[in-house]
């Protein structure tokens, strides 16, 4: 099964993962969800990406364990790829929380790459152009829906939420920079309701938030609020997984200034002086 996977198409992963539910090969799941992974990550790459440790063991615990998993790791570590993956694995709907459009727009071009995923994304503009997306979204027709908390919130879309034939296709809420609820709560209130999901969706939807800056106060108050169920290492809990987030790939100097950039020469010297400084510096 597992040799199979790395030639197997996208579409054909949910019924990899679906053998691997099976009590009889429990113990094949971590390999099975790394293979998956990889698979997902190299789809498109002619370099040979290999999954971390981190990113296959919330997949394992969102996918068999049904397990909330709370992420913090730093930028650039592969949080998006996990709720990207998610719904590739098990042709469940994700509805990924985003904080701004800008953002909704960059996690909709890197999904479309994959063909099997059909995303959306649900805005004021979209919502103005498309005058159907509520209708298809209510329908099925995408696999990633992203919206803001604000839109999440609206009447129309809480309908939707509410339909039975809907809920059934439902698998994950991904809520991205899931720090953002503390921060921005005063001025976009939106973001206290997304704990009112939870109450709304199936019980068998989990939940995934993530983040590069969440500090231990605001982790227990995103806990509280966001929706997320009973800390703990049992099914249906939820475990917080934070990896390092230093970055030694950036580093902060203090430099003087000599003085020939604010001195009356030309152009030409001071451009000159400006790379004799750069250089030991880069």
């Amino acid at each position: 099964m597992i040799d199979r996977i790395p030639n197997t198409a996208l579409s054909n992963l949910p019924e990899i993962i679906d053998r691997a539910r099976d009590r009889s090969v429990v113990g094949l799941q971590e390999e099975v969800v790394q293979a998956c992974l990889q698979r997902i990550l190299n789809y498109g790459n002619s370099d040979s990406r290999r999954p971390r440790v981190e990113q296959v063991r919330t997949l394992r615990r969102l996918i068999f364990a049904r397990s909330d998993i709370l992420l913090i790791a730093r930028t650039g570590f592969g949080k998006s790829v996990i709720f990207h993956a998610y719904s590739i694995l098990t042709n469940k709907i994700t509805l990924q929380l985003i904080p701004l459009s800008k953002l909704g727009d960059e996690q909709l071009t890197e999904i479309r790459r994959f063909t099997c995923a059909r995303p959306c994304l649900i805005d004021a503009k979209t919502r103005s152009e498309e005058k159907d997306i509520l209708a298809r979204v209510a329908a099925g027709q995408y696999t990633h829906v992203l919206l803001g908390p604000e839109q999440a919130s609206t009447r129309a879309f809480r309908k939707i939420l509410r339909d039975a034939t809907f809920q059934a296709r439902v698998g994950l809420v991904a809520i991205d920079e899931c720090h953002l609820i503390m921060q921005w709560e005063e001025f976009r209130p939106a973001f206290t309701l997304i704990g009112e999901l939870r109450s709304i969706l199936h019980e068998h939807v989990v939940w995934f938030g993530c983040s590069a800056t969440l500090d231990r106060v605001s982790e227990g108050r995103v806990l509280r609020t966001a929706g997320f169920r009973p800390v703990g290492n049992r099914i249906h809990q939820t475990e917080v997984i934070r990896t390092s987030i230093d970055r030694p790939d950036v580093a902060l100097s203090v430099i003087p200034i000599p003085r020939v950039f604010t001195a009356h020469v030309s152009q030409y010297d001071r451009d000159s002086a400006y790379q004799d400084f750069l250089s030991p510096h880069s």
